[in-house]
């Protein structure tokens, strides 16, 4: 489902300008509905350790993972971090200006409270190890080159996500 989202919107005309941000978009919206689903039909969660079955070829339990809330968000987070490493799905590389639109729209992405929250909610640690890329080698001197314009990024890092790590992550520990 979720690599059928991908090819679909990465093999779009590459000239649109916000394949990322519907991406992004859609698979936040896939999450929260895994995340309802899992809540309203009080069905056991997959675990972190669970989704290492997956890579058995003979699981019965792998469609079931494949629409879990730990699955999705961990695929979430996988698909940031390729954009951020300039890749396109299934393979090859972004170009220069794919690349840097999906930079923009990820720091407006991840600078928006709700996803913020809900990412932060899910695994901060490995959520700051992806993130941590904007402030790193390329991504970096681009995002600090921006200008005012191009990003709707209104969050202090100091004042939202540093409270928002301290008081997050309670179902990253239900995962391990």
């Amino acid at each position: 489902m979720v690599s059928a989202l991908l090819y679909m919107f990465m093999g779009r005309d590459s000239r649109q300008q916000n394949s990322c941000m519907n991406i992004l978009n859609t698979m936040y919206k896939i999450m929260r509905q895994a995340r309802m689903c899992e809540l309203q039909t009080h069905s056991l969660a997959v675990k972190k350790s669970d989704l290492c079955r997956l890579l058995s070829k003979q699981n019965k339990d792998k469609y079931l993972m494949e629409k879990s809330y730990a699955y999705i968000g961990y695929k979430f987070l996988w698909i940031i971090q390729m954009f951020l490493d300039g890749k396109r799905f299934p393979y090859g590389d972004l170009t220069e200006a794919q690349w840097r639109q999906h930079v923009v729209d990820i720091v407006n992405f991840v600078s928006t409270d709700e996803y913020l929250s809900e990412l932060l909610d899910f695994d901060p640690n490995l959520f700051f190890r992806v993130i941590s890329k904007l402030f790193m080698g390329k991504p970096w001197l681009f995002v600090s080159l921006m200008d005012e314009s191009q990003t709707e990024c209104n969050i202090d890092p100091v004042e939202h996500l540093l409270p928002m790590f301290e008081t997050r992550g309670k179902k990253a520990k239900q995962l391990q």
